[in-house]
């Protein structure tokens, strides 16, 4: 193979060289000449490539990751474990090429020629394959989950344990009863079925008149506070305030008192009490005994013997924060 310093860089012919492992990563690249040539490893990583031309190139190993293939040529290269993830192959022509266990993810091949390329144990998941030409191809274990398919043509592929989940296939030429025997369609649109279309354009614009929106009537709602109900005093909430919530006076099986229903019930305690005669007020008792509050010593009931009660020093100190009224307590001694 002639040495790549000797190659005429204005046309850009590669044909024949051996430029393994070389880095053309971003690099300006459009209708260069490969064919033929050794590119065993090399990185084209978001390199314009289109229009360019691999055929019968070795590219086994070759990162073409994010690249512009449009309109390239990879008929018969020998495209093995190469990296084509995110690479724009749009009507390519892949005629009998090898892309065995190539990684093809979200990869761009609408309209793309790959008829009798061997597809082999390859990944294609979410890569858009419109109208893509599939004839007589090998697909064993290819993985097309979530790939778009529409119109693509499928016929005499060979399927063995293809891999066609969340794709689709809709207006795809293909046998459905080869789809079932040979491969996992697990959510995947079928040929037969009609894919749906969405509401509203990529462009956000409705795609046809929108009727207005009906409200229909709603019976009020329950007031619930932590999953349980809550009473409320005004009941709905017409008539009230904007942003205004009643207070709920029932929580938890409780009656919780409002404001004003406070200052009603105690008014009409003060009023009871007012006209309530003396004789009705509660008698304290302490074990059994009536207490007189005003008295300084112990009730003595009539046919005891009064006691002559403790000296000065001893004289009963009444804790009447913590004791029962009238309730005398005699330090110890």
């Amino acid at each position: 193979m002639p040495h790549p310093e000797n190659a005429n860089r204005k046309s850009q012919d590669f044909a024949d060289m051996n430029l393994s492992g070389r880095n053309f990563s971003r690099q300006n690249l459009r209708g260069a000449v490969f064919k033929g040539a050794n590119l065993k490893g090399a990185n084209f990583s978001q390199a314009n490539l289109s229009g360019a031309d691999f055929s019968d190139a070795i590219l086994r190993k070759a990162n073409f990751a994010k690249a512009n293939l449009t309109s390239a040529k990879f008929d018969a290269a020998r495209a093995e474990y190469a990296n084509l993830a995110g690479a724009d192959l749009s009507r390519a022509s892949c005629r009998a090429a090898r892309f065995i266990r190539a990684d093809l993810t979200m990869a761009n091949l609408s309209e793309a020629d790959l008829t009798g390329a061997n597809l082999s144990e390859a990944i294609a998941k979410q890569a858009t394959l419109k109208k893509t030409n599939l004839q007589q191809t090998l697909l064993h274990s290819t993985t097309f989950h979530g790939a778009v398919l529409t119109e693509a043509n499928l016929v005499e592929a060979q399927f063995k344990q293809t891999i066609f989940s969340q794709a689709i296939l809709a207006g795809a030429s293909v046998s459905e009863t080869a789809l079932r025997q040979d491969c996992h369609l697990l959510g995947a649109t079928l040929p037969h079925e009609r894919v749906p279309t969405p509401a509203v354009e990529a462009v956000g614009k409705p795609t046809g008149p929108i009727a207005p929106p009906t409200v229909a009537h709603q019976a009020p709602s329950k007031q619930t506070y932590r999953g349980q109900n809550v009473a409320s005093e005004a009941g709905a909430f017409t008539g009230q305030k904007r942003g205004h919530i009643p207070s709920p006076t029932i929580y938890r099986g409780r009656k919780i008192v409002q404001p004003r229903q406070l200052e009603a019930e105690s008014a009409a305690a003060d009023s009871s009490s007012e006209t309530a005669p003396s004789g009705d007020r509660r008698q304290l008792t302490y074990r059994g005994r009536p207490i007189d509050p005003q008295a300084d010593g112990p009730t003595v009931e009539p046919g005891e013997q009064a006691d002559s009660g403790p000296s000065e020093a001893t004289r009963p100190i009444l804790f009447h924060r913590f004791n029962l009224p009238g309730q005398k307590v005699y330090p110890q001694v």
